[in-house]
Order: C-alpha cells, then sequence, then structure tokens
C-alpha cells in the first residue's frame, strides 16, 4: 500500500510494479472535476500516479501483519477490482480501496474506526411531545403496528398511539439518521415492541406522548400529577400497599414511584402482568424529571444504565429544542 500527498489530502493506491499501480482514481490533478460516478478503479504506471511526488510506503504494526493478506491475495484483489465504480469521498474512496486490497473488510481506515466508535457511542434521548389537536393520520410502519392504531375504538387512545409512534419515528430519524424501516420495530411474544439494532419506549397520557430511543434497554413512563392526585385522592394508603412502600407517601412521592416501577417494567425482557410491589429497581439507573414548563406538571421517568447520557426534548413538528437538565 502506497500514497502521495496532493495539497491536504492523501491518494493511495497498491503498487505491483513500476508499470503497474492500482487505484481508485487517478490522483486529483490528473482526474480533473469529474462526478463520482465517472471514477472507477484504473491502473497507471509509476509516473502517472506520483507525477514527481514522494512516494510513502505503509508499515503496518504486529497486530496489522497478522491480518494482512499474503502479497498474492493482495494483488488478486486489486487487479480483479479495475473497472469498478460507487466511489464515495466519505464512505468509499481510494483510502477504502487500498485498505480493502491489503486486509479485505479486517481493518478498518483510522477515519472510519472514529465514525464507528462515535456511531456506537453509549446513547440515550428522550422526546417529549404534545399531541396537536387536529392529527392528520398518516402511514405507519410496520403493518402490525398501523393495525394496533387504527382498528383502536377509542377516539383518545387511538391519537395518543399514533403521536407516540410518530415521535418515535422522528426520533429514530433525528438520533440515529434511520428510517422506521430500518429502526425494523417487531412485537415480541411478550408483546413487548423492539427495535433490530436500537431500543425503544413509549408512553403516553391524554394530551402528552414521550418517546425513550438508545443504544440499551430503557425504559420510559409519564403521568400527569394533577390527574395523578384527583384519581388517587383519599387512596393514599391503599395505593402505598399497592406500591409495596411499607410508608406514608404523599401522592406525588407515589406519582414519582409509580412511573419508576412502570418504566422499570418496561425495560426489562421478560415482561408479563405488572405488579407493582414486585417491581424493584436500581436508583442509579433511574432518571425522573419533574414540572416541565412545556407540557405542564408532569413526572416522567425514565430507567436506564446510561441515565448519565441522556438528553431530553421537546417536540413538535415546527420546532425542536433540547431542555437543560
Amino acid at each position: 500500500m502506497i500514497r502521495i500527498q496532493e495539497g491536504g489530502i492523501y491518494h493511495y493506491g497498491i503498487y505491483i510494479s513500476d508499470d503497474e499501480i492500482i487505484q481508485f482514481g487517478l490522483p486529483p490533478d490528473r482526474l480533473g472535476k469529474v462526478s463520482d460516478e465517472k471514477i472507477k478503479v484504473v491502473s497507471s504506471d509509476r509516473k502517472t500516479f506520483c507525477h514527481e511526488k514522494t512516494i510513502e510506503v505503509a508499515e503496518y504494526d504486529e497486530t496489522e501483519n497478522g491480518l494482512k493478506n499474503s502479497l498474492q491475495k493482495t494483488i488478486e484483489n486489486a487487479r480483479h477490482s479495475i473497472g469498478s465504480g460507487g466511489y464515495n469521498l466519505v464512505r468509499n474512496n481510494c483510502k477504502h480501496f487500498a485498505y480493502r486490497c491489503v486486509f479485505d473488510d479486517r481493518v478498518l481506515t483510522p477515519e472510519d474506526q472514529l465514525r464507528q466508535m462515535w456511531k456506537n457511542r453509549p446513547q440515550l434521548d428522550v422526546y417529549v411531545s404534545k399531541i396537536p389537536s387536529d392529527i392528520y393520520f398518516e402511514e405507519v410502519f410496520p403493518e402490525t403496528r398501523k393495525k394496533e392504531i387504527f382498528e383502536c375504538a377509542d377516539g383518545s387512545l387511538k391519537k395518543q398511539k399514533y403521536w407516540a409512534w410518530k415521535t418515535l419515528e422522528y426520533g429514530a430519524l433525528r438520533s440515529f439518521g434511520i428510517s422506521m424501516e430500518k429502526l425494523a420495530p417487531t412485537k415480541n411474544e411478550k408483546g413487548k415492541w423492539t427495535g433490530e439494532k436500537y431500543f425503544f419506549s413509549i408512553s403516553h397520557i391524554q394530551n402528552t406522548v414521550a418517546v425513550a430511543l438508545s443504544t440499551s434497554e430503557v425504559g420510559i413512563d409519564i403521568e400527569n400529577v394533577d390527574e395523578f392526585e384527583k384519581r388517587f385522592a383519599g387512596k393514599e394508603k391503599r395505593l402505598n400497599e399497592v406500591l409495596g412502600t411499607n410508608e406514608s407517601f404523599d401522592l406525588k412521592k407515589l406519582a414519582e414511584l409509580w412511573t419508576k416501577k412502570e418504566a422499570r417494567f418496561k425495560s426489562l425482557d421478560s415482561q408479563q402482568n405488572f405488579v407493582p410491589a414486585k417491581i424493584l429497581f436500581d436508583e442509579k439507573n433511574m432518571f425522573t424529571k419533574f414540572d416541565d414548563a412545556d407540557f405542564g406538571r408532569h413526572c416522567i421517568s425514565v430507567c436506564s444504565a446510561i441515565k448519565d447520557k441522556i438528553r431530553f426534548y421537546t417536540y413538535s413538528p415546527e420546532n425542536i429544542k433540547e431542555i437543560a437538565l
């Protein structure tokens, strides 16, 4: 593997002889301005490749030496690629080509390693959204979820389910740059919705939805504290028993505890019936937020082993903003 420097960039190739250097496109000043579609793997002589520039020869460390192809295999890879295209300055350039010839796909370029590290970093994003008063029901993916939503007889619940799923769709695109098709949500035999590569959890009440997307298992729950207090006023003792507190917590604390137990329950892979008293959680994996000014008096709890990576957003079709935590 060899390279030359052209201004601030390097041009890579596979040196076989002075008359045969195979590369993905000629160096920039010899190639001229052409579209990516016209750039092909070509062979040139040494003079055309270096054009009086200094040729640098790759040196491999111990690990790379153990992973690189034989000389014959490297030459075969290069020669068999002549005439192929698909050039992309970021994802498939002359450096990628040279690395593939030498390593196949066993070693990433340093730039791709950084991109991979960034892509695989721990991530936990939460989107909270007010349900619009007027909703135009659009297509939903997958068909199974669409059927669940559109066959919902309760009009209010139908809106909640639909808007939660559309918020998930937006979050998947914004957080991970993927469509719902690539998120590939499926419902397992235990009734839990899961993604193919990423984890998500949804919750909805009255006029608000909350969606969590993450690289790790996650659960989320939202409660309207005012409605919660109205619903359980005078029933604090019984609610403490249901939640298994062995205490005498007031309703605000009970609302918080309820969301924490729900969030923990949703984060579990083995979902059965929700029995609050039996749900245990670790506070170090729990994030709880009260009194979101944009959405009234709510309590939102998120259960995740990477809660320190959490980012909160309020979302509407017209506006997205991050909430300072």
